[in-house]
C-alpha cells in the first residue's frame, strides 16, 4: 500500500501565502500611518504650539525603533523561522537579510529620527524667542505711550486734560486721590479707572513691572 500523500496537509510557501494583493492591503495602511505621525509632529499648522509632544513622540519612536533594529541588526537566530524556507535574494541568506533590514531601521532610521528631533527643537526656540519679542515690543509700545500721554495729556475735542507732569515727585497726592507715593503711584499707572472711574486716563494694560519703571521715571521729575 502505498504511503499517504502529504500535499493536502503541507503548508503553502511564503510566496503562495504572501500575494501582491496581500501585501498592498499591508502596505497602504502602513504607509498612512506613517504619514499621519509626520504630519503630526512636523512643524506646520498641525503643530500648533504642541512642540514639546512632538518632541516627545519624535523621540520615543526613535528609541523604541532604533532599539528594535539593532536586536534584528545583532541576532543570530531568525525571528521568524518561517523565512528559513525563503529563496534568497541578492545572495544573502535570510539571516543576513533580517540583520540587514534592522540596520537600515537602526541607522538610517534613527539619523531621520534625530534630525527631525533637532529641527523641531530649533522651531521650537525660534518660535519662543519671536514670542518673547513680540511681548517685549508689546510691553515697550504700551509703556511709551503711556509715557506721552502723562506727559502731555489726553487729546480731547475742547483742549488738553490733565496737569502737567513738571514736579509730580514732589506733589502731595496722585491724581487728587492718593498719597503720593511709589506704589501709589504705580497703582494709578496700571489702573487708574479702578481707582477714579471718570478719569481721562486710559487704561494700557501696562505690566506691573513697566509701571514700576515709569513710577521710578515720573520721580525724577521734581
Amino acid at each position: 500500500m502505498p504511503p499517504p500523500s502529504s500535499a493536502g496537509t503541507c503548508r503553502p510557501s511564503i510566496s503562495a501565502r504572501w500575494t501582491p494583493r496581500a501585501f498592498t492591503a499591508f502596505s497602504i495602511p502602513a504607509l498612512l500611518t506613517a504619514l499621519l505621525f509626520w504630519w503630526s509632529v512636523l512643524p506646520g499648522a498641525s503643530l500648533r504650539g504642541r512642540h514639546g509632544a512632538a518632541i516627545l513622540s519624535l523621540f520615543s519612536t526613535m528609541v523604541y525603533t532604533g532599539g528594535l533594529g539593532a536586536l534584528l541588526t545583532l541576532g543570530r537566530t531568525l525571528w521568524y523561522p518561517a523565512y528559513g524556507a525563503a529563496s534568497p535574494l541578492w545572495g544573502l541568506t535570510p539571516l543576513e537579510d533580517q540583520q540587514l533590514a534592522g540596520l537600515i531601521m537602526w541607522v538610517p532610521g534613527g539619523v531621520t529620527y534625530l534630525l527631525a528631533t533637532l529641527w523641531l527643537v530649533a522651531e521650537w526656540l525660534r518660535v519662543s524667542e519671536a514670542r518673547v519679542v513680540s511681548r517685549e515690543r508689546a510691553r515697550a509700545a504700551s509703556a511709551a505711550l503711556l509715557i506721552v500721554v502723562l506727559l502731555t495729556g489726553c487729546d480731547r475735542s475742547g483742549g488738553l486734560v490733565g496737569p502737567p507732569l513738571d514736579g509730580i515727585g514732589a506733589r502731595a497726592y496722585v491724581a487728587g486721590v492718593l498719597t503720593n507715593t511709589p506704589p501709589n503711584l504705580t497703582r494709578w499707572i496700571q489702573s487708574p479707572r479702578e481707582i477714579d472711574p471718570l478719569t481721562a486716563m486710559p487704561d494700557l494694560n501696562v505690566s506691573p513691572t513697566d509701571a514700576r519703571d515709569i513710577a521710578a521715571f515720573l520721580y525724577t521729575l521734581r
